[in-house]
């Protein structure tokens, strides 16, 4: 018995320490950054439930940013290959699309909800996230015309926006004019 305690407490403060590395929050945007932590560690199914979180608070305070961010994200994980490498876990819940069409499904919501909002920065980047989707499911005509979509919104940005700069973390491009370019190339557009 005296040897069962010690082990009871460090497995007691192992556990309590792999749940401080998520710690509890009411605020959707620091869910949505955990749950990006998260799938950068290869862990899906914690980060599917804080997406699903993020949703549920940002609809309860009528945030429809926050709201359309959360079902980006949520549209990402979806067609991430840490999701994919959890299938029989989604499989099992019923949750699993071995399609695109959930993925792609949630990103065109986000970007509607942008566009009720006359968000163009928003619709830039949900129109940016259908490109991989749609290109995956084989119809590269919806992939370029996302490309199109997210240049156009690019430019109004810039118009609205013209102080501002479009944060692009994709290696090799500066500004979202170069992305833009290579896309077109690399999907074959005409």
């Amino acid at each position: 018995m005296k040897r069962l305690i010690p082990l009871l407490v460090a497995s007691t403060v192992v556990t309590s320490c792999a749940a401080a590395l998520v710690p509890e929050s009411s605020d959707p945007k620091v869910k949505l950054a955990q749950a990006v932590e998260l799938a950068k560690q290869q862990r899906p199914i914690p980060a599917e439930r804080l997406i699903r979180e993020a949703m549920e608070l940002s609809k309860e305070r009528n945030d429809t940013k926050g709201l359309a961010e959360a079902k980006i994200y949520y549209g990402i994980l979806l067609y991430s290959q840490p999701y994919r490498a959890y299938e029989r876990y989604w499989s099992k819940n019923g949750t699993y699309d071995p399609t695109y069409g959930t993925a792609i499904s949630y990103i065109e919501n986000a970007r509607t909800l942008y566009r009720d909002i006359d968000d163009p920065e928003g619709q830039r980047y949900a129109a940016f996230q259908l490109v991989y989707p749609y290109l995956m499911s084989g119809d590269t005509k919806a992939a370029c015309a996302m490309i199109e979509e997210s240049a156009r919104q690019d430019e109004e940005a810039h118009k609205r926006f013209p102080n501002r700069t479009a944060i692009i973390q994709i290696p090799g491009y500066k500004t979202w004019a170069e992305w833009t370019a290579a896309a077109r190339k690399d999907a074959k557009c005409d």
